[in-house]
Order: C-alpha cells, then sequence, then structure tokens
C-alpha cells in the first residue's frame, strides 16, 4: 500500500507542539456538500441501469469503508482521460438531447465520484456525532466563490445572440467546469492534510508517470504502420489507450509528473529512495522532450527557468560553467526538433491551429461580453466550410484563453483570471510561511509550483482545459502549501478506515 511504502521512505518526527488552529466560521459547507454531491448525481441525467446503479452504491461503501485507498485509486486514474465507459441513460427526451442516449464518462470521474460521495457522508457522520471537534477538521473549500462566479460565467453564456442549447450549456458548466473543481481541487486539499500522506499521493502519480513513460520509450522502438517511429507517443494497452493515442497525450501528463517526481524526491529521507525519484523525474522529463511535443518543450523549458530562478539559483551561480555546457549538450537535440517541425504534417497542424485560433476570434467578436454558449466551439467549428473541407472533422479550440474567450467572453476571461489570480495569491501567501521550513520541504514547494505553471502553459495550446491535466496539478500544489509549514501529524478522525 503507498502508506507502509511512505512510512519506510520518511523518518518519523516528533510532533511539534501545539494545537490545529481552528478554521474561520464561514458559510455552511454541510449545505455547500449537498449541492456539490447533488450536482454530481444530476450530472449523470435520467435513469441508468441496474448494474451500474448497484456497481455505483458497491464502490460508494468501499470508498466510505476504506477512503484513503479509494483516494489513491482516483489519483492513478485521473490522469488516465481517454479511459471512458458509455452509460446508457434511457429512452427519455431530456437524455437524448443532453446526453445523446448514453454518457460518456471516464472512469477516474467515476471513482471521484464515489470518493466525494463517501467522504460527504464521513462529514455528516462526524458532524452530528461531535460537533465542536470536527471544527479542527473542517473542509477547505478553496476559492469556491471565484469558481462559482466561473461557473456562473459558463452559465450566462446561454443567454448569447447565437442562441446555444440552454441545456447543454448548464450540463457543461457542471461537467466539465464544475466537476473539476469537486474533483481536482477539493478532493486533494482535504485528503491530503499530513505530509504522509502528500507522500503517499506523489509515491501513487510517480508510479503512473514512470509506467507511461516506459511505454512511451517502448514506442520508440516498435514499428507501426511499417515504419520505427522517431517520437515517443502513447502504446496501446489491451487495445486501449488510456491516456490518448498521440504524442501530446503523453507529454501533457509528463509535464507535471516529472516535477511530481522531484518533490517525491526531495520528501522521502532515504537517499537511495532520493537518487530513484531523481532519476524517474529526468527519465520522465526526457520521454516528454522525445514526444517532440512543441507545447511540451515550452511548458518544460518554462519550469526549468522558473526553477533556475528560484530554487537552483544558488547552484547556477557556481556552476554557471557546467550549465552552459549542459546547454550546449542540447543543441543536437534542438536540431532533431527543427527538423520535426519541418515536415508537412506539423506544418499542417500550424495551418489548422492558426485557422482556429481565427474561428475563435471571429466568435469572441460576435459575442464579446458573453460569448457564443460554454461547450458550443467544436458545433461552431463544424459549421465553418473552409475548416470542415481542409482539415475534416471539427477540433477543439487549441487554447484555454480561445476557447474560454469564444464560448463565455470578457465575462468567462474575468472570471478565469480571478481564479488563477487567487491560486497564484495563496501561493505567494503560503510560500511565507513554508520558507521557514527545511530546504527540503522548500524544494517540494518549488517542484509542484513548477509542475502547476507548466500544466497551465501546456493548456495555452492544448484542448484539456478543464480536465485533471491542468487543475490535478494545481490541486495538488494547493494540498503541499497547506501541508508543508502544518503541524498536523494525523489524519482527521472522520477518515479513519474505521470511522
Amino acid at each position: 500500500m503507498p502508506d507502509d511504502l511512505a512510512e519506510s521512505l520518511i523518518h518519523p518526527r516528533l510532533p511539534k507542539q501545539g494545537n490545529a488552529k481552528q478554521s474561520p466560521q464561514g458559510p455552511g459547507w454541510e449545505l455547500f456538500l449537498i449541492v456539490a454531491l447533488a450536482s454530481l448525481f444530476v450530472v449523470l441525467g435520467a435513469p441508468v441501469g441496474y448494474v451500474f446503479a448497484l456497481a455505483g452504491i458497491v464502490a460508494v461503501l468501499c470508498a466510505w469503508r476504506f477512503p484513503y485507498a479509494g483516494f489513491y485509486i482516483f489519483l492513478a486514474l485521473a490522469l488516465l482521460t481517454n479511459w471512458i465507459v458509455s452509460i446508457w441513460t434511457g429512452r427519455l427526451e431530456f437524455s437524448d438531447r443532453v446526453f445523446g442516449g448514453t454518457i460518456d464518462i471516464g472512469v477516474g470521474e467515476l471513482a471521484a465520484m464515489a470518493v466525494f460521495a463517501a467522504w460527504t457522508i464521513r462529514l455528516f457522520i462526524a458532524a452530528i456525532k461531535d460537533k465542536e471537534k470536527i471544527r479542527l477538521w473542517r473542509p477547505w473549500l478553496p476559492f469556491v466563490f471565484a469558481f462559482v462566479f466561473l461557473v456562473v460565467a459558463q452559465i450566462l453564456s446561454l443567454f448569447s445572440i447565437a442562441q446555444p442549447d440552454p441545456l447543454l450549456v448548464v450540463k457543461y458548466a457542471l461537467r466539465p467546469v464544475f466537476l473539476v473543481y469537486l474533483t481536482c481541487i477539493l478532493l486533494p486539499v482535504n485528503f491530503i492534510q499530513t505530509k504522509k500522506r502528500l507522500l503517499s499521493s506523489l509515491l501513487v502519480l510517480v508510479a503512473i508517470g514512470i509506467f507511461f513513460a516506459l511505454d512511451g520509450f517502448r514506442s520508440l522502438a516498435v514499428p507501426i504502420n511499417g515504419s520505427y517511429l522517431h517520437f515517443a507517443v502513447p502504446m496501446p494497452i489491451l487495445g486501449r489507450y488510456p491516456i490518448g493515442d498521440n504524442h501530446n497525450a503523453l507529454a501533457e501528463i509528463l509535464v507535471f509528473l516529472a516535477p511530481a517526481s522531484m518533490a517525491l524526491a526531495a520528501l522521502v529521507r532515504s537517499r537511495r529512495a532520493k537518487r530513484l525519484a531523481g532519476y524517474a523525474a529526468v527519465f520522465m522529463a526526457g520521454i516528454a522532450l522525445l514526444t517532440f511535443a512543441r507545447s511540451a518543450w515550452l511548458a518544460i523549458g518554462i519550469e526549468a527557468v522558473f526553477l533556475f530562478a528560484t530554487l537552483w539559483r544558488p547552484w547556477l551561480k557556481k556552476h554557471i560553467r557546467t550549465f552552459l555546457l549542459l546547454c550546449i549538450a542540447c543543441v543536437p537535440l534542438l536540431g532533431a526538433m527543427a527538423v520535426y517541425s519541418a515536415q508537412s504534417e506539423v506544418k499542417g497542424s500550424n495551418e489548422s491551429r492558426a485557422l482556429l485560433a481565427s474561428i475563435a476570434w471571429d466568435l469572441f467578436k460576435s459575442s464579446p461580453w458573453i460569448g457564443v454558449g460554454a461547450g458550443a466551439f467544436v458545433d461552431r467549428v463544424a459549421h465553418v466550410y473552409a475548416f470542415t473541407i481542409e482539415f475534416g472533422s471539427p477540433l477543439d479550440a487549441h487554447g484555454m484563453l480561445q476557447k474560454v474567450g469564444a464560448e463565455t467572453g470578457l465575462i468567462g476571461l474575468f472570471a478565469l483570471a480571478c481564479v488563477f489570480w487567487l491560486i497564484v495569491s495563496y501561493g505567494r501567501e503560503a510560500w511565507t510561511f513554508v520558507r521557514k521550513e527545511s530546504r527540503d520541504e522548500r524544494a517540494v514547494f518549488y517542484f509542484l509550483a513548477s509542475g502547476a505553471i507548466g500544466a497551465f502553459v501546456y493548456q495555452l495550446f492544448s484542448t484539456t482545459s478543464w480536465t485533471s491535466h491542468l487543475w490535478l496539478p494545481i490541486g495538488m500544489f494547493l494540498a503541499a502549501a497547506r501541508v508543508l509549514p502544518s503541524r498536523h501529524t494525523e489524519d482527521p478522525e472522520y477518515l479513519n478506515s474505521h470511522g
């Protein structure tokens, strides 16, 4: 189990003196959790099969009995966004209109729903038993009002002059927009409340990263369509592509998981474990570069600039000559990227992205305040004759800002800016406390911050803005920023496996 391995990697410390600091009073979180849980099941729509309903009940009961095991399973599945199951919703007109008769949902989302439901049940039981004691472990709802504003901005787009389908707009505002907050931010920051849990969570994520990095390494030597690949891509696993079937899908998760592995190396106490985690980070970063995904190169480059400007700055001052030699050693790799970028397929990708950006700008100008409808971009592209003739099937906007601007206008962009401004502000405030901790714990903060930055940069050019690929790195960073200076050495009692 991850916790047992974590216990063997970190030496026990004497707990620091002082009681847990009580959170200030705020809006009733019980009401919020009721609404949030109801939203999850509303998203599921009309009646589902009895087998699925029974499986859901069993999953919730298992997650209630073993909450942390359920949370680790969610972490292991969260980034596998292409592992989809289809759930029949019946023959109701509402189901056909909103879901097309079936709901396509990721296994990571299903695991998150079970864990969220179990967590909610435990909270209510604990609140009923001892209202005073549970205040020590009040759920943290980071930036909830900013995210609600973001959801409202999505819903406001249903009043657009483009006349989007109101049901589809509301559905998109709840899933994926609100869902990523509940699963990728709310769960990590509330389940990870000690350094031991942070270590265990990083172990799970790094294990997933190593697995898919090895998969990408395997692809370098496996012939596909009669020719050998010259860049790393995901390979099919039992006929499926859990993270996607192109090189961007592999690079996208490694951009976050490589810094996560470095954070793990900083957090463990064993020198051997530090070396292994460090080697794993280098390996994942190398495979990410060998995908020759330009977004990955840019994201890793910005991560490196951030780390050299902060954590690695003293080393850089002392070893500037070594650093320059490393830069020279990377020249052949840059040459390979230049050759790859000159291929006709890459030029075609550039042209399609340029046209998508032009379409996004036109849609934004047509309704600059509230956009043309949340989740409506692909449908609008499908009606652009020039794109479908030149490039075939319609694509989503390759960039978070273009997508949000076109779909929800200036109000949506402002709401998104508020969310990221609050995240950055919290990180800066947390640093004033983390900087007083040990060098290793400061390193964990910087590495997870760089992972969140890299994930954000990647989404400026990608199509997975409202998935765990962006928001889980942010959730892990927020959890670490809260835990590293914390004096808590024990998990909340209401999450005890026997609770």
